[in-house]
C-alpha cells in the first residue's frame, strides 16, 4: 500500500500513472497542503503556482481527487491548510473536497484542519450543481466513511441565471447508500442557489444524503443555506431522503435559512422518504443550536418550517429518545409557518416517542408547528437538566448506557450528552437572569460566559446603576465603582473585553433604569460588542447612555452575523433617558453600527444625539445588514456628517420600515428624513413624516445619494418636511412616490398595486376621516396623505 507524505504524493493521485484511482494508501505523516493556496509565501510552485499551471487553473489550488474508488487509510495523521476555490465552466457539474467523487471507496481515519473549499456555478440552460462540497468528499457515492473529521469551511454557489442547486456538507457533500461512523466536521457551511430555479441544501456534516446510516456523529459549526426557490438547512444533514438511520449523533451548531420555502432544523432540515416504502429513524440524538429561518416571499409564495430537531418531516419518520434546546426564530408574511421545539411541519405516518424539547430556550410551547404530536414533551430548562425527566433512557454509570449527564462543578447546568463524548463538549443549558447583578456578570463571571444562552426570568431593574440614584451606592455599582464601575460610570457593557457570541432572549421582559456613563470609551450599550449573537424579545429603558464612538441602547457594534429581533429601547418614564455621544461617531438609539447583522421588528424612541453617522435605530447600517419592520419615533440631533431619521449610513437594505422624527443637521452636511448618507444598497417599502433642518445637503428621504444605491416603493411627506426633493445631493435614476397635498381619493392612489397586493403595507381604515398607511405585519399606522409620482 503506497505510502502518501507530501501534498505533491496527495495530488498525484489521479493524475499520475503509477497512482491509480482505485490504488490503495496511507498517510505516513502530517501533510501541510498550504502550498495549495496562491495568496500563501509557501506556494513555491511545487503543487499549482499562481497561475495554476501544474494542476489547479488561475491559482484554484487544489485539484479534488476523484472519481477514488480505492482504499485510503489516513491512519489519524492530518491533511493541513488545504485550499480550492473553483468556479466552474458551463455546462459541467463541479464537485469539491478533498475527494471530489468517490464510488465504492473506503475512506478511514482522516483528519483535516484549517480546509477552506469554495465553488459556483453558473449555468445557461441546462440543470447542473454547484457542487457537492464537502471537507472530505463532494460526491459520495458506496463509499463508507469512519473516524474521520474536517475542520473545514465549505461554501457552495449555485447561483446563476438558470438553475444550479448547491449541495454543501462539512464533511460530504452529496451522500448516497454509505455508512458514516464516529465522524465529525467543525467548520461553517454555505449552500447559496440565489438567483436560480434549483434548490440549496447545506448541513453541518452533510448537505444531502440518500440511503444511509450515520452513527456516533456530530457537527458544530454554523450552517447556512440561501436561495430564491427551496432551502433546506440543518445542524447535521440538510436533507434526509429514502432510508436513512441518525443514532447517537449530535448537532451544536447555529442554521440559518432564507428562502421563499424554508426547511431547517437543528439536527436535520428536511426528513423525506419518497414514499411509503422507505424509513427515517431518528434516536438517541439532540440538536441545541439556534434555528433561524427567514422568508423574503409574499403571502402567497411564504413557507416555512423549522423545528428545533426537525424542520418538516413526511412519511414514515420515527423519532425516539431525543431532545431539542434551541432558540426557534422566524420571520415572513401569511399563514404558512409551521414553528415547533421539536419538529416544524410533520406528516401524520411519522412518530415521536421519549422526546423532548426545551420550552424556555426555544421559545415555544408547542413540540410541532403545525399539529398536536403526542410523545413530544415540553420541558423547562430546570427539568431538561434533570435526570429524571427522561423516562426510558439509559443513562451511565453503566458503560453500555447511551447518555450522561456531565457535572464538572455543582454549579454546572448540562443538557444529557452521548456517553462518548467528552465532557467538555457537553452542551451547557440556558442561564437565568433575575437580577441586574446576574446581568453584570456576563462575561465577568466564569460562570457567565459570553458564549452562554441566556433567558430573562422577569423584568430586570438597574436603578442601582446610576449614582444619583437611592438605591446606589451598592457593592457592584457606587461612587467609586467598586468592582465594575469607575467614578460613577454605571452599568458595565457586556462584551467589553472580548464579543458577545451567545444567545440572549428576554422572553418579553424589560431591562430598566439602564444607566452608563463612560464618555471616553468605545463601544457602548448593554452590549458592547457581539459577533454571531442573537438577541431577542427584549426592552432597555434607558435611565442615560453616554459613550465614545459606537454607542446604542442595545449594542455598541454587530462585527457580523448577528440576528436582532423583537427588540426596543425607550426612555424612562420621566422622559429624560436619552442616547448621547461625547465623541466620535457612529451613534444610534438601539446600535451604534450592524454588519452582516439582521434587525426585524424593532424600534426605539429614545433621544439621540451624536457627532457623526448618528441614526434615529442605527448609525451605520453596513455591509449587507438588513433593516425590516422596524422603526424609530423621536428626535435625532448630529454635529457633521450623516445624520438620519432611521439610519446615519446605508450599506445594507432597509425594507417595510419608517422613521416619525426630527432630523436636525448642520451646515456643510447632510441630513435626510430616512437615512443621511446613502452609500449604497436599498431602501424598499419604506416612509418618512418629520422635519429635516439645519444641514446643507438635506432630503426628505436621504441627505446623499451615491450611485449605486436603489429605491423602491419608498415615500416621505412633502408637507410636513418642508422639502420636494428626495436627495440634498448627488443623482440617481429612480421613481419615488411622494406624499404631498391634502386630498385623499383612492382611485388616483397607486399603493394597493404597489404595495398592498404583497400584504407588507395596506390601505387602514380611516380613523377621524384621516386615512392611514397601516404595516400589515407590525401594525404600524401613521397618517397618509396624498401621493403623486416623482423621478429624477
Amino acid at each position: 500500500m503506497p505510502g502518501i507524505n507530501s501534498c505533491v504524493e496527495l495530488q498525484k493521485i489521479g493524475n499520475d500513472p503509477a497512482y491509480p484511482l482505485n490504488g490503495s494508501y496511507i498517510l505516513t505523516n502530517n501533510i501541510d497542503c498550504r502550498a495549495t493556496n496562491p495568496g500563501d509565501p509557501a506556494n513555491d510552485g511545487s503543487i499549482c503556482d499562481k497561475d495554476g499551471s501544474i494542476y489547479g487553473t488561475g491559482g484554484t489550488g487544489f485539484k479534488p481527487i476523484g472519481l477514488f474508488s480505492g482504499i485510503f487509510d489516513g491512519k489519524g495523521y492530518q491533511i493541513q491548510n488545504l485550499y480550492m476555490s473553483y468556479k466552474a465552466a458551463i455546462y459541467y457539474d463541479t464537485f469539491a473536497g478533498l475527494f471530489g467523487e468517490a464510488n465504492g471507496a473506503e475512506i478511514k481515519e482522516i483528519s483535516l484542519t484549517n480546509i477552506s473549499i469554495t465553488a459556483s456555478r453558473f449555468t445557461i440552460n441546462q440543470y447542473c450543481y454547484a457542487g457537492g462540497l464537502g471537507g472530505l468528499v463532494g460526491y459520495n457515492n458506496n463509499t463508507n466513511i469512519s473516524n474521520s473529521y474536517a475542520t473545514a469551511s465549505v461554501m457552495a454557489d449555485g447561483g446563476g441565471s438558470s438553475s444550479g442547486t448547491g449541495y454543501a456538507g462539512g464533511l460530504v457533500g452529496y451522500n448516497n447508500n454509505t455508512n458514516i461512523s464516529n465522524s465529525y466536521a467543525t467548520g461553517p457551511v454555505s449552500a447559496d442557489s440565489s438567483g436560480a430555479t434549483a434548490n440549496s441544501y447545506a448541513g453541518g456534516l452533510v448537505g444531502y444524503t440518500d440511503n444511509t446510516i450515520i452513527l456516533n456523529s456530530y457537527a458544530t459549526g454554523p450552517v447556512m443555506s440561501n436561495g430564491t426557490s427551496r432551502t433546506y438547512a440543518g445542524g447535521l444533514i440538510g436533507q434526509t431522503y429514502r432510508n436513512i438511520s441518525v443514532s447517537d449523533s449530535y448537532a451544536t451548531g447555529p442554521v440559518t435559512a432564507t428562502s421563499d420555502e424554508i426547511s431547517a432544523g437543528g439536527l436535520i432540515g428536511y426528513s423525506n422518504v419518497g414514499n411509503l416504502i422507505y424509513n427515517i429513524i431518528i434516536s438517541d440524538s439532540y440538536a441545541t443550536g439556534p434555528v433561524t429561518a427567514t422568508s423574503d416571499g409574499t403571502i402567497f409564495t411564504c413557507d416555512i418550517s423549522a423545528g428545533g430537531l426537525a424542520g418538516k418531516t413526511l412519511g414514515n419518520t420515527a423519532i425516539s429518545n431525543s431532545y431539542a434546546a434551541g432558540l426557534i426564530l422566524t420571520t415572513g408574511i401569511g399563514s404558512d409557518i409551521s414553528a415547533g421545539g421539536l419538529v416544524g411541519n410533520i406528516y401524520s405516518a411519522a412518530s415521536i416517542s421519549n422526546s423532548y424539547w426545551d420550552r424556555e430556550a426555544s421559545g415555544l410551547s408547542v413540540g410541532c408547528g403545525n399539529t398536536s404530536c403526542s410523545g413530544a414533551t415540553g420541558k423547562t430548562t430546570s427539568a431538561m437538566i434533570t435526570e429524571s425527566t427522561y423516562s426510558g433512557w439509559t443513562f451511565q454509570p453503566p458503560v453500555t448506557d447511551i447518555w450522561k449527564l456531565s457535572v464538572i462543578t455543582p454549579a454546572d447546568r448540562y443538557y444529557p450528552c452521548l456517553s462518548w463524548q467528552a465532557n467538555a463538549t457537553c452542551v451547557k443549558a440556558p442561564l437565568l437572569i433575575f437580577t441586574c447583578e446576574d446581568l453584570q456578570k456576563i462575561g465577568n463571571d466564569a460562570a457567565y460566559p459570553l458564549n452562554g444562552n441566556y433567558i430573562l426570568t422577569n423584568n430586570i431593574d438597574c436603578a442601582k446603576t446610576d449614582p444619583s440614584n437611592s438605591g446606589n451606592p451598592s457593592s457592584i455599582w457606587d461612587d467609586a465603582g467598586s468592582t465594575y464601575g469607575t467614578g460613577g460610570t454605571g452599568f458595565e457593557p457586556i462584551g467589553w473585553d472580548s464579543p458577545f457570541t451567545g444567545i440572549f432572549d428576554g422572553k418579553g421582559y424589560q431591562i430598566q433604569n439602564l444607566y452608563i456613563n463612560r464618555p471616553t470609551n468605545s463601544f457602548v450599550g448593554l452590549f458592547s460588542y457581539a459577533n454571531s449573537a442573537t438577541i431577542k424579545n427584549v426592552g432597555v429603558i434607558v435611565d442615560n447612555i453616554l459613550g465614545g464612538a459606537y454607542t446604542g441602547a442595545l449594542l455598541g457594534i454587530c462585527n457580523a452575523w448577528c440576528d436582532i429581533d423583537s427588540v426596543y429601547s425607550i426612555s424612562t418614564s420621566t422622559g429624560s433617558g436619552a442616547v448621547d455621544n461625547y465623541w466620535g461617531g457612529f451613534v444610534g438609539g438601539l446600535a451604534g453600527e450592524i454588519r452582516d447583522t439582521n434587525i426585524s421588528n424593532s424600534y426605539s424612541t429614545v433621544p439621540v444625539t451624536g457627532t457623526y453617522v448618528v441614526g434615529g435605530l442605527v448609525g451605520y447600517n453596513n455591509n449587507s445588514s438588513i433593516i425590516s419592520n422596524s422603526y424609530f419615533s423621536g428626535v435625532v440631533t448630529g454635529n457633521n456628517n450623516s445624520i438620519g431619521g432611521l439610519a446615519g449610513r446605508n450599506n445594507g437594505t432597509i425594507i417595510n420600515s419608517y422613521a416619525i422624527s426630527n432630523v436636525s443637521g448642520v451646515q456643510y452636511y447632510e441630513a435626510g428624513g430616512l437615512v443621511g448618507l446613502f452609500e449604497g444598497g436599498t431602501i424598499s417599502k419604506s416612509y418618512v413624516v418629520g422635519a429635516v433642518s439645519g444641514a446643507t445637503y438635506k432630503g426628505g428621504l436621504v441627505g446623499t445619494y451615491y450611485a449605486g444605491g436603489v429605491f423602491s416603493d419608498s415615500y416621505w411627506n412633502t408637507e410636513v418636511s418642508g422639502l420636494s426633493n428626495i436627495c440634498g445631493s448627488g443623482s440617481g435614476k429612480m421613481i419615488i412616490l411622494v406624499f404631498a397635498g391634502r386630498a385623499f381619493r383612492p382611485s388616483r392612489v397607486k399603493i394597493r398595486t404597489a404595495m398592498a397586493r404583497k400584504t407588507e403595507w395596506i390601505i387602514a381604515t380611516r380613523i377621524r376621516r384621516k386615512p392611514l398607511l397601516e404595516c400589515a405585519v407590525a401594525r404600524i399606522r401613521f397618517p397618509l396623505i396624498a401621493v403623486v409620482i416623482h423621478v429624477i
